[in-house]
C-alpha cells in the first residue's frame, strides 16, 4: 500500500532537484523512434547523424532508412578521403554493407 505513494514522492523530489532544463526529458510524450527521426533530420553535422543511425537499433530507424542510406551514399567518398575522427573501424563496421556505394570499400 505504501509503494505507489512513496514512488510518486521520490519522483517528485527527483523532479524538484534536477536542473529545470532537463525536466522536459522525463515528461516528453515523444516516442524513441520519433526522437531519432527528429535528431537525424535536424542534425547539421555528420557525426551527430552517424551516432543516430549507426549506434541505435535498426528497427528504431525504419522510418528514415531510405534517408539514412541516401546520406551515406552521398557522403561516403568525402568520408573516405577526409577520414573523420568519428568514422572509426567500429563505426564503419556498423554501416550496412549495401549502403556503401563502392564495391571495393564494401570489403
Amino acid at each position: 500500500d505504501i509503494l505507489i505513494p512513496s514512488t510518486l514522492g521520490m519522483f517528485a523530489i527527483f523532479m524538484m532537484t534536477i536542473k529545470k532544463g532537463y525536466r522536459h526529458t522525463f515528461l516528453s510524450t515523444e516516442k524513441g523512434t520519433e526522437m531519432l527521426t527528429r535528431r537525424f533530420r535536424t542534425s547539421q553535422e555528420d557525426e551527430q547523424k552517424a551516432f543516430v543511425v549507426f549506434l541505435n537499433s535498426t528497427h528504431m530507424l525504419c522510418s528514415i532508412e531510405d534517408e539514412a542510406r541516401a546520406w551515406v551514399e552521398a557522403n561516403w567518398s568525402k568520408w573516405d578521403k577526409e577520414k573523420p575522427k568519428w568514422l572509426t573501424e567500429t563505426m564503419r563496421a556498423r554501416i550496412p554493407v549495401d549502403w556503401i556505394p563502392d564495391n571495393i570499400d564494401r570489403q
